[in-house]
């Protein structure tokens, strides 16, 4: 069975997202600073990762640091936000940027090495 990550990075990395996503807002509980920052530096990571398995490579590396710098944009700008809406802010962008990186990029699968037969 093909690994799901070298076969559909983006949406491993979307589930790595909704999974830190979810144990942030339900689990641990961290002020909105903290929050921010896990999310954005899982963000950030997961863009990378994409980024190595796809083609082309900018687009989902600039893809997850957009969604890093709107995790921060959203903690620290808007007043009042509470960790679990920032959680449901930053799930309903990981979503968003799934969609769009899943439909521009191509994943890298290796060659095979070619078969020489025996004379």
């Amino acid at each position: 069975m093909p690994n799901l990550l070298t076969r559909y990075p983006a949406l491993s990395a979307a589930l790595g997202q909704l999974a830190v996503t979810l144990i942030l807002a339900f689990g641990v509980h961290l002020d909105v600073t903290a929050t921010a920052a896990v999310e954005a530096c899982t963000a950030a990571g997961l863009g990378l990762v994409v980024a190595a398995f796809t083609r082309p490579f900018a687009y989902s590396a600039v893809t997850g640091f957009l969604l890093a710098g709107l995790a921060c944009l959203a903690a620290f700008k808007i007043r009042g936000i509470t960790p679990g809406l920032l959680s449901a802010v930053n799930a309903a962008f990981a979503a968003f940027a799934f969609k769009l990186t899943h439909q521009a990029v191509t994943p890298v699968v290796p060659q095979a090495a070619p078969q020489h037969s025996a004379p």
